[in-house]
């Protein structure tokens, strides 16, 4: 339900959690670049962000799109992205690493900490795995998924720079606390993605 998904949001969980951090084995070692991409890859999405604009000069509507990135949450459909990755949209669709696609509806939203929900009818997908970000450590390698500049399922590697860091908002002047610093490149697109 919708307050279950939101609580598993503000306590860094996802309905496939466990444990173990999303970027170990079993065994505890670190898994590779190319194991955590093949793990993750099919779990973060593409969105396209909609909004009618006005009506053009032959009386149809004009339309603008936005696209970013987001994360499947649950097996029966929900995204989480950021707020002002759906903007002011009205019609959102969600694009998957088979390049299928699906309409979604906005769930709800946070501007002060930059969260969204969408809600998609598919089922059966896979949820993220989120790791443990209190055990991270400053130097340590990270990557970014996303859909930089609309190229879709684009990897890049940084470490983290700086942990605990306060960021303000251009949308609504706040702080938000305890972010992660990283020197991997987040371009137009990823905002959403896994981190």
């Amino acid at each position: 339900n919708k307050e279950s998904l939101v609580e598993n949001i503000n306590n860094g969980n996802s309905e496939s959690s466990s444990s173990k951090a999303a970027n170990t084995a079993n065994n505890g070692e670190e898994l590779s670049t190319v194991e955590i991409a093949k793990k993750v890859g099919p779990s973060v999405v593409g969105i396209i962000s909609t909004i009618q604009t006005g009506i053009n000069i032959f009386g149809g509507t004009s339309t603008s799109q936005g696209s970013g990135s987001g994360i499947i949450m649950s097996s029966d459909g929900y995204i989480v992205t950021n707020k002002h990755v759906v903007g002011s949209g009205t019609e959102f669709t969600i694009i998957f690493s088979d390049e299928s696609s699906e309409t979604a509806t906005l769930v709800g939203y946070d501007v002060l900490t930059d969260i969204a929900v969408l809600k998609c009818p598919r089922v059966g997908l896979l949820p993220m795995e989120f790791g443990d970000s209190t055990t991270l450590t400053v130097g340590q390698t990270l990557l970014a998924i996303g859909n930089p500049y609309g190229y879709t399922w684009s990897l890049t590697s940084g470490m983290v720079s700086g942990l605990e860091r306060m960021v303000s908002t251009s949308s609504s002047s706040s702080i938000i606390p305890n972010m992660i610093q990283t020197d991997a490149l987040i371009n137009p697109g990823n905002s959403g993605g896994p981190l």
